[in-house]
């Protein structure tokens, strides 16, 4: 029965669909080329422009080669499917009405003056990463915020049910999936009770994400509850660059004062209720305070972008906090170009890596990077900084689990520490570096995340959650198996698997 649900499950269906179409204009491009070369001649012509288009896009080396080769060797075929697919870019529409909300609402993220000095006083390189978030992201960096770092899905998950029960005013959810069980359903009684006290809900779940999760209309039985919900980037069985531009944040905003932010959705895997792929680790962070309130204009910014509401996003805005916090905290968002015109968790995490002058220890389920990244990581590993990466032992997804293995051998030649979390499926997404910095979010080393995805992330520096994710690290370390040399090397039918998936991810 199991097998049968998803067989037939919407998102089944949609990607059938999707397949016959692109099957289609495949079949159909081979069928006039090979008939009406005065047809393929023009074709052919386009395909030559593409490569020079494709040549000068601020993107990787390694992002360009595959829709080279595809337009070089299939010009029909690969003029379409780049017409199609090539620009993961918004529609223009949603472009323009998002680019001038972000420009009407910036004047809410205005950098403190006495947080920007005080971090350049502390430390040039750390400010310096800190402007970049500003310039990029369009996020302030602040002071005055309590950090609390959760080491497991299920510690978040106690926390969350107590800070949300004691909402007074407002509660945002912004999540990539959520789903029917334990998780879901304890949170969604906590939000029922709250809208019944006068609570404001609002609640954003990615269509794509909750697909197969959740019926289709979930949105219209929460409506009913008297939580306003809206379904991010509703997909239809239509073949469309559109449907890549998924919200993958996870973002809890209460009272515009604390907030949860971290790798962790809201269903039973996270918090191990379920366990397909042995035990699930995943991370967060709690926040208190004033930096929580980039946090509000990002969930507003894409809430009213996507459902078109007219809000007073002023209204939600705390402008006084009691909390005086160690360290500096600087949540940020990134998403796909031209809103964004940097890929800014990418870059953050190169800054990084980059700028380590002792360590740089990294928690991801996949490791998936181009050569730009991988180089910076054996760059750092031989000047002799402590390079260390934890990456699942079981696997949620096994090709894309060979995509990721295929990147050790390099790594672990170039010095770079690789482990496998023994008992099951790591998930978390987190950088700690020096004691100094770290960045836990929802970004994964990989082209989605760092190209098509809205994401989000908080750097902090000097926090006491630095010093919690660093002790967990070591802690987890405990629970993986070392990747020597030997154990780097894939099987001969794993490479010719990674090559090829490898080569054209940038074209899913």
């Amino acid at each position: 029965m199991k097998a049968l649900k998803k067989i037939f499950s919407r998102a089944a269906m949609v990607l059938f669909i999707v397949l016959l179409q692109l099957l289609l204009y495949i079949y159909i491009s081979d069928q006039l080329a090979d008939r009406y070369m005065y047809i393929s001649l023009p074709f052919r012509i386009l395909s030559i422009i593409f490569v020079f288009v494709v040549i000068n896009r601020k993107m990787s080396a390694s992002y360009k080669i595959p829709w080279i080769i595809v337009l070089m060797i299939l010009p029909i075929a690969g003029v379409i499917l780049y017409l199609i697919l090539g620009y993961p870019r918004l529609k223009r529409k949603q472009r323009k009405g998002l680019e001038a909300l972000y420009v009407e609402t910036s004047k809410y993220c205005k950098q403190d003056d006495q947080a920007s000095i005080a971090l350049e006083e502390v430390d040039q390189n750390a400010a310096g990463q800190a402007r970049f978030l500003l310039n990029a992201s369009g996020m302030p960096v602040h002071m005055g915020t309590e950090t609390k770092y959760f080491s497991s899905g299920e510690a978040a998950f106690v926390a969350m049910k107590e800070r949300l029960s004691q909402a007074e005013s407002f509660i945002f959810l912004e999540y990539f999936i959520i789903e029917e069980g334990k998780m879901w359903n304890d949170i969604l009684e906590i939000l029922e009770k709250k809208v019944r006290e006068g609570v404001d809900v609002k609640v954003m779940y990615d269509d794509f994400g909750c697909a197969g999760k959740i019926k289709h209309n979930y949105y219209k039985v929460l409506r009913s509850k008297g939580i306003d919900c809206v379904r991010f980037n509703r997909i239809t069985p239509i073949v469309t660059a559109f449907h890549n531009n998924r919200d993958h944040r996870k973002i809890t905003v209460i009272d515009g004062k604390e907030a949860f932010v971290g790798g962790f959705n809201l269903c039973d895997e996270y918090i191990n209720e379920i366990a397909p792929f042995g035990y699930w680790k995943d991370t967060g962070v709690y926040l208190q305070g004033a930096a929580v309130r980039n946090l509000t204009v990002m969930f507003l910014r894409q809430f009213i972008g996507q459902s078109k509401q007219k809000i007073d996003m002023a209204s939600y805005l705390q402008r006084e906090y009691s909390v005086s916090g160690k360290g500096f905290v600087q949540p940020f968002g990134d998403g796909p170009a031209p809103l964004y015109a940097d890929h800014i968790g990418e870059e953050t995490y190169l800054n990084i890596i980059n700028m380590a002058k002792r360590y740089v220890y990294i928690t991801t389920p996949y490791l998936i990077v181009d050569r730009y990244f991988s180089d910076a990581l054996k760059t750092a590993a031989k000047r002799g900084v402590d390079v260390r990466i934890i990456t699942p032992g079981i696997p949620d997804k096994k090709l894309i689990n060979i995509m990721t293995k295929s990147s050790y051998e390099e790594l672990v030649k170039s010095g770079v520490k690789i482990y496998e979390f023994s008992p099951g499926f790591i998930h978390a997404k987190t950088f700690v570096c020096d004691d100094e910095i770290s960045v836990v979010g929802s970004i994964n080393l990989d082209y989605r995340s760092f190209v098509h995805h809205f994401e989000c992330g908080v750097w902090m520096y000097g926090t006491c959650a630095v010093e919690q994710m660093k002790k967990d690290f070591n802690e987890t370390l405990e629970k993986c198996r070392y990747i020597d040399d030997d154990a780097s090397k894939l099987k001969w039918y794993q490479k010719i698997v990674a090559s090829i998936l490898t080569a054209f991810a940038p074209l899913l």
